[in-house]
């Protein structure tokens, strides 16, 4: 009998150290989508955002102008450049578009969605007069849109843009 005893004294110790470890920890769930409908736009860029893709625009006063535009439909890369001052979602001076390769896009729309996904910031950064930049990631009648009075500073927005203009050679 002490061997049983033994057995069933181990057998409750482990069970009840099984039980107070707390239930096993839940799989990350991805973080929400912070989204807009595309009619919230503003109406100057409407006309600018693929139905799904990716709209890059910036510049300022003292700060020439960019432009890219990412259109996973047609598979194009759009580049405008304009000297600085000029309307950001105007007419640029220097435009050309080029194909989307299937690789560069898997590549951009990742980092896209990435920064879709990142939380917002606490606080805004402090505005740089004279110098915006947009950043709209377009899925149909849902976008993503981050508009920066200044660069934009979101960690994996940066990322994002920063590997945006380099596909579209800026």
């Amino acid at each position: 009998m002490p061997g049983m005893l033994g057995r069933i004294v181990m057998v409750l110790t482990l069970a009840l150290t099984a039980c107070s470890s707390g239930p096993p920890p839940q799989p990350a769930r991805p973080a929400p989508r912070t989204s807009i409908a595309r009619r919230e736009l503003p109406p100057e860029i409407l006309p600018l955002v693929p139905n799904h893709g990716v709209y890059l625009a910036g510049g300022g006063e003292k700060s020439a102008v960019f432009r890219v535009v990412v259109d996973t439909d047609a598979k194009t890369i759009y580049t405008g450049k304009g000297p600085a001052a000029s309307p950001v979602h105007g007419k640029l001076a220097d435009s050309h578009s080029r194909e989307l390769t299937p690789r560069n896009e898997a590549h951009l729309m990742r980092l896209c969605a990435d920064a879709w996904a990142e939380p917002a910031p606490a606080t805004q950064p402090d505005p740089v007069e004279g110098y915006d930049e947009f950043f709209i990631v377009a899925d149909g009648d849902e976008v993503f849109f981050v508009q920066g009075r200044g660069p934009i500073t979101r960690p994996k927005a940066v990322k994002a843009i920063e590997a945006l203009r380099a596909a579209a050679a800026l």
